[in-house]
Formats: structure tokens, C-alpha cells, sequence
């Protein structure tokens, strides 16, 4: 039997849809647990889509938001004046998000 309409959650909780003719972004971010700065990488990105990066709380709270244009390298956020703790790192680009967790020492 072939499902391409099933739905998963991602770690966000929003629904996504699995289907082949869909694109998928993923993100890596490192180091993990970082001081300073957090490497991210992104893969899968629609060519112009703008593409918004945002640092959360662990409670949703937005602390830090950049936008970009579509981007092939990957980008650096200075985490630096954030207390240690546990933050989520949003990536959308067009309707899709992605959300990773890291820490802050």
C-alpha cells in the first residue's frame, strides 16, 4: 500500500506532510552545547524563499530573529549574551519550519 498523504509531526509539533513531490529542509547546528557561537546548517532550501532563523526560549518567547535570501553556506548566530540554558533554534523558509534544540553553556 502506498501512503503519500500520511502525516508526521516534526519536533515543532506541526504537522508535515509526506508526500515525494514535497521538498524537506533539515537543519544541523553544532557545537552542542556551544559558548559563543552556533554553527547552522541548512539543507533543502526552495531557491527564492526568504529564509527567517530565530532563537526561542524554551517557553516559545522569540529572542533573536535574523532573515536572510535564499542561502547555500552556512550561518553563524553569536549566542553569546544568552544565560546557559536550554533554546530553540526556528528555521522557516516559506511554509515550512524546522526547530532544533541546543544549549547554552
Amino acid at each position: 500500500m502506498n501512503n503519500t498523504n500520511s502525516v508526521i509531526k516534526n519536533v515543532a509539533g506541526s504537522p508535515v506532510t509526506n508526500h515525494p513531490n514535497l521538498e524537506k529542509i533539515s537543519v544541523k547546528v553544532g557545537p552542542n552545547p556551544s559558548n559563543n557561537i552556533l554553527t547552522v546548517y541548512i539543507y533543502g532550501l526552495s531557491m527564492n524563499k526568504d529564509l527567517k532563523i530565530s532563537v526561542l526560549s524554551i517557553s516559545g518567547i522569540v529572542l533573536k530573529t535574523m532573515q536572510y535570501n535564499s542561502l547555500y553556506k552556512p550561518v553563524q548566530v553569536n549566542v553569546s549574551t544568552l544565560k546557559s540554558g536550554v533554546y530553540i533554534l526556528r528555521v522557516t523558509s516559506g511554509n515550512k519550519k524546522v526547530s532544533k534544540e541546543f544549549i547554552k553553556n
